[in-house]
């Protein structure tokens, strides 16, 4: 069993490659959502240190080799992965003990930073343009260059894979990045960046770190003019806020942002697979995930059926402890986010059936954290809110159909489009599925497979951009057309 820690950690920012206090000499905590334990002390920052950090990040993207040495970002790619691996137990039960997740989760996410960083920095080595000839005295290049200076600001529900993600590739391309942790996730973000500073070959300022909250950091970070991209996984709304601050400047942006994902089954889909799927994907970081399986939409023939083994299986969940080995699902990250979650159950249960769940658990060693039973409603109408709204909570929503078409219509009545998955074992009827549901990603008969070999984003409220693959390279790169003409002669 992984046993925490209850020493709790203090961090300063990292700015121009060294440690600094925040400029008002003020620190935030961050505490167990499963315990309510104090688990770090981070440097309280406001505009001032966003000022030094951008400007310090502006002096390394003009002044250092990063921009221009692929090489260089290779090797430090490479050993970013490295003291990663490494350090992974202890960053595992940080993580755990921040957000509240399952540590086998926790050991997961840090596995799958690694990939990603030894796959970026491949890219590094693998930044491409084109050529043409246009006539016999001219002839055209595309160079991708870096875009600059890049604001990222990242959740707390996932912060090492989610920082990580995007982190990747934008440093691939040569770009040097600002970034803006989760308030109640901080310490472990800062953690990562410890063992990134002690990389000798890291240039002074190609990554720096401000701590603090959303409008005294994340606001001036990215209305700062020198801040050319602006990075964000979060909600729609927040999504919404930034694409604004980023129009006054036409800065660019890359944003992933909330789910209310589909997962269809079909009478003839295989579910003795599919149940444990939805079961692990519906109450992952419970159900606190943007990608989580939130909507049930199943074929009327095998709806009861497939109702009652779920309601079964759902109860016996171990809902506890993120750190206990056992445990399968933890606590929402705060009170007020397990008081949203429960007033949204409230007022489902007036328009659909409540199936199991739906209140605060207790007792077993409960009683200090925000823990939430583990829920399900059945026939939910499709403009309520347990069918259109991110809950961001354990709760799995149930629809019927009866044809291909009903399923598709339900599937795409939302406003978002982030992912989805259909289980069928008809060829024909996966691939119209497939093509017809409107999501940057779609799963048959499995569910949240990602690679980072492989392009992944939103459409509709669930984002702009790529990340992952050889275009979310290129997401973080400008395309510079030079042209030669080589015939002195007029």
């Amino acid at each position: 069993m992984v046993q925490a820690s209850l020493k709790a950690e203090e961090f300063e920012n990292f700015i121009g490659g060294e440690w600094r206090p925040a400029d008002s000499g003020t620190l935030f905590e961050t505490y167990d959502p499963a315990t309510g334990e104090l688990v770090a002390r981070c440097a309280s920052s406001d505009e001032r240190d966003v000022s030094s950090a951008v400007t310090m990040a502006q002096l390394a993207f003009s002044k250092s080799r990063w921009a221009k040495d692929p090489l260089l970002r290779y090797r430090v790619l490479m050993e970013m992965a490295a003291v990663l691996e490494a350090n992974i137990s202890d960053l595992a039960t940080l993580d755990t003990r921040e957000t509240g997740k399952p540590i086998g989760d926790a050991f997961g996410e840090i596995r799958a930073s690694v990939d990603s960083l030894r796959y970026a920095s491949a890219l590094a080595r693998t930044v491409v343009g084109r050529s043409r000839l246009n006539r016999p005295d001219s002839i055209s290049m595309t160079i991708r260059e870096p875009v600059g200076v890049i604001a990222q600001i990242i959740p707390w529900n996932a912060p090492i894979i989610l920082l990580v993600r995007d982190l990747a590739p934008a440093l691939a391309a040569g770009n040097v990045i600002v970034v803006k942790p989760p308030s109640l996730a901080s310490g472990v973000v800062a953690q990562m960046f410890k063992l990134f500073s002690s990389i000798s070959e890291l240039p002074e300022g190609v990554l720096s770190l401000v701590m603090g909250s959303a409008n005294a950091v994340g606001v001036p970070l990215a209305e700062h003019r020198q801040v050319k991209m602006i990075i964000l996984t979060g909600s729609a709304d927040t999504g919404k806020s930034v694409y604004q601050i980023a129009a006054k400047q036409l800065k660019r942006v890359h944003l992933e942002l909330g789910g209310k994902s589909p997962f269809v089954v079909f009478e003839d889909a295989d579910i003795e697979r599919a149940i444990p799927s939805l079961l692990r994907n519906a109450y992952v970081f419970a159900g606190q995930f943007c990608m989580c399986a939130s909507r049930l939409i199943v074929e009327r023939s095998i709806h009861d059926s497939l109702v009652d083994a779920l309601k079964s299986r759902v109860e016996q969940l171990v809902v506890g402890n993120g750190i206990d080995p056992k445990t399968q699902m933890g606590p929402m990250i705060s009170g007020s986010q397990m008081e949203s979650v429960l007033e949204a159950c409230e007022r489902g249960a007036k328009d659909a059936d409540l199936v199991t769940g739906g209140f605060q658990l207790r007792g077993d060693s409960r009683d200090l954290g925000h823990f939430i039973a583990p829920t399900i409603f059945d026939n939910v109408k499709p403009d309520s809110e347990l069918a259109q709204e991110e809950l961001f909570g354990p709760v799995l929503s149930v629809q019927t159909f009866t044809n291909e078409e009903e399923a598709l219509e339900l599937a795409n009545n939302t406003n978002y489009g982030l992912v989805g998955a259909v289980w069928t074992n008809r060829l024909d009827r996966a691939m119209r599925m497939s093509q017809g549901i409107q999501a940057g990603t779609v799963w048959v008969n499995t569910y949240y497979e990602t690679f980072p070999e492989i392009e992944s984003g939103g459409t509709k409220d669930s984002g702009v951009g790529r990340t992952r693959g050889t275009d979310g390279l290129n997401e973080f790169t400008e395309l510079k057309h030079v042209n030669f003409v080589y015939n002195s002669q007029p």
